[in-house]
């Protein structure tokens, strides 16, 4: 009465690799919503026992990266903010303890975090660090975890500032959400988050109508510090097309990842239902990184100059011809789109090649048939110097039936003065 009910067909959902995110699902009053009685609902039409419970969600976890091209000094200090709410000072050489008390002692928008480090400020780590940041706790007033936010370095936020502040010498703090964590819609309207590798006691007592709680049954959980297995593979089909000595299997993704993602799904037969016959057989679906091999050579050992690398429409700068393999990885990182992740998604590894050099290049961030390095030699010096990007393992990212990733491609145009005109893609 006076209500309506409607009806919503997600009809194509963008997993992104969570399973679960259509769980989030949820609807919100507005400030305006009144009513005599006014109810809204949401009905979720995934698969629980009624009136079981999930305790929590999954963790948001956000990474801090600073790093800058010569050492900032050791009273540098800068700011982070975290919806709208500014951060005390976070010294530049924060260990995990320091960041932690001042995320949650200056931020009260934040319950609890937990923090680990990485990196130790020298050279080898770009001058910097990188903290991993999980959120947890159960006084969050939000649904969707917000994303920390870069205040400023320094003096311009009531900071100190690095040692050396010209343009060219200042430090960077890039900021990267790993996992997103959201409120489960039908649990509860905020997020709420266990601990990982914490002890928790749950409590279960009923209550008559006249004499009140009777003795409570109790039991104990730990969440894994990292995660568990994941669920069985689920829709599984076997027969749908035969032959007279063969037969079609499908399935479909398990109802639970674990809270990692799935990389592997191992198919198996026999003609014993214990898996124990000489006649057992499987095959193995797999995710596989892109692996791309550069190398520069020459008829002569004189290689020099540089070279660039182009990828998705962005360029590096020069690359020095023997350019490190730690350095070469942090530029493919900027042109591939990771430039703000805490953990350099880019893999590279470098040899002497001939009259030149090897590198190995794994994309392990970036899943799926990855597209090739272009590169631009034009600046090698040598005797018939030249660079050249081959791809030796073709990346792959589906491992259920009928699942596909969609190709993704970039049309540039650039030049030194006001472009005009047309062209034509065939």
């Amino acid at each position: 009465a006076f209500g309506l009910k409607r009806y919503i067909l997600l009809k194509v959902v963008t997993l992104d690799e969570d399973i679960h995110i259509v769980e989030s699902f949820r609807a919100t009053p507005n400030p305006d919503w009144k009513g005599t009685g006014v109810q809204l609902a949401v009905n979720h039409p995934v698969g629980r026992d009624k009136n079981s419970f999930i305790i929590g969600a999954r963790a948001e976890i956000q990474t801090i990266r600073t790093r800058g091209p010569v050492y900032p000094g050791d009273t540098a200090e800068y700011k982070v903010s975290f919806n709208g709410v500014d951060s005390g000072c976070i010294p530049w050489n924060a260990d995990a303890t320091t960041m932690k008390n001042i995320l949650e002692g200056s931020i009260n928008l934040i319950d609890r975090v937990s923090v680990t480090v990485e990196g130790d400020g020298t050279e080898a780590s770009l001058f910097g660090h990188l903290y991993t940041i999980h959120f947890w706790g159960d006084e969050m007033d939000y649904a969707v975890v917000p994303e920390l936010t870069l205040k400023g370095i320094g003096a311009g936020v009531t900071c100190v500032d690095p040692d050396n502040t010209d343009a060219d010498k200042m430090p960077s703090v890039l900021i990267h959400t790993v996992r997103e964590g959201y409120a489960l819609a039908s649990m509860h309207p905020q997020y709420v988050a266990l601990n990982a590798n914490t002890k928790y006691h749950v409590e279960v007592s009923a209550r008559s109508k006249n004499l009140g709680y009777g003795p409570a049954v109790s039991t104990e959980l730990s969440p894994p510090l990292l995660a568990t297995t994941p669920l069985a593979p689920s829709g599984l089909r076997a027969g749908r097309f035969y032959t007279e000595s063969s037969a079609s299997i499908s399935y479909t993704p398990p109802l639970h990842d674990g809270g990692s993602l799935i990389t592997t799904i191992e198919v198996e037969w026999d003609t014993s239902e214990h898996f124990d016959s000489p006649y057992r057989q499987h095959r193995r679906v797999e995710m596989v990184d892109e692996v791309q091999r550069i190398t520069t050579s020459a008829r002569a050992d004189d290689v020099g100059g540089s070279f660039t690398l182009s990828w998705g429409g962005r360029t590096t700068p020069d690359l020095d011809y023997n350019i490190g393999a730690a350095t070469l990885a942090e530029e493919i990182q900027v042109i591939t789109g990771a430039f703000n992740e805490g953990t350099n998604p880019i893999k590279v590894t470098k040899e002497a090649l001939g009259n030149g050099f090897e590198w190995m290049v794994t994309f392990t961030g970036i899943h799926g048939n990855v597209g090739l390095l272009l590169v631009d030699h034009v600046k090698l010096t040598g005797y018939d110097a030249k660079c050249e990007v081959t791809e030796v393992r073709a990346g792959s990212k589906d491992i259920y039936p009928g699942k596909f990733t969609l190709e993704k491609q970039i049309v540039q145009t650039k030049a030194l003065s006001d472009l005009s005109g047309s062209f034509t893609l065939t």
